[in-house]
C-alpha cells in the first residue's frame, strides 16, 4: 500500500492544526546549548502547542522569545527571564566570553527584547540580568 504524498501533507498539517494542539510547559530552562534549542524551539512553533514558562527561562531559553509565535506562548506569575553574555569553558575549566555565541542568541530575539538587553547591558557580562515577562511583552498565562 503506498499513501500519497498529498494524504501525508494533509496529515501533517491537521497533526500541527492548533485545533488538535496541547499545552507544553517548560519549567526552570537553564539554558545550554544554543543549536538544541533552537530546534526544539522550532518544532515547538511548527506543532501548533500553547507553551507556557514556568519559573526560570535562562540564557538559551530566551531565544524562544522569538520562535514561538507571542500569541501561543506565556509566562506564569514569578517568571524571570535571565539573560548574560555566552560563554564557553576552555579544557582547563576556565569560563570565558563568547561574543559570536551571544551573538547567535540574540539573533533569534524578537526588536523589543534586543531593545531591553541593550538598556539594560544584559549581555555586557556574564553576570545574570533579570527581567520580568512584561517587561519583554509575555503575556501571562491564565
Amino acid at each position: 500500500m503506498t499513501i500519497s504524498r498529498a494524504f501525508l501533507v494533509t496529515l501533517a498539517a491537521l497533526v500541527a492544526s492548533p485545533a488538535m494542539a496541547g499545552t507544553v510547559r517548560l519549567s526552570n530552562e537553564r539554558g545550554g546549548t544554543i543549536t538544541l534549542h533552537v530546534l526544539r524551539y522550532q518544532q515547538l512553533a511548527a506543532s501548533g502547542d500553547q507553551v507556557v514558562l514556568e519559573r526560570i527561562c535562562q540564557s538559551a531559553c530566551t531565544m524562544i522569545l522569538g520562535i514561538v509565535p507571542r500569541e501561543r506562548l506565556c509566562a506564569t506569575p514569578g517568571t524571570v527571564f535571565r539573560f548574560h553574555a555566552a560563554n564557553y569553558r576552555s579544557r582547563d575549566g576556565i569560563r570565558s566570553q563568547n561574543d559570536s555565541y551571544t551573538q547567535a542568541m540574540a539573533n533569534y530575539w524578537p526588536a523589543n527584547v534586543k531593545a531591553w538587553v541593550a538598556r539594560h547591558k544584559a549581555t555586557a557580562t556574564l553576570e545574570f540580568t533579570n527581567a520580568t515577562p512584561g517587561e519583554l511583552g509575555v503575556r501571562t498565562c491564565r
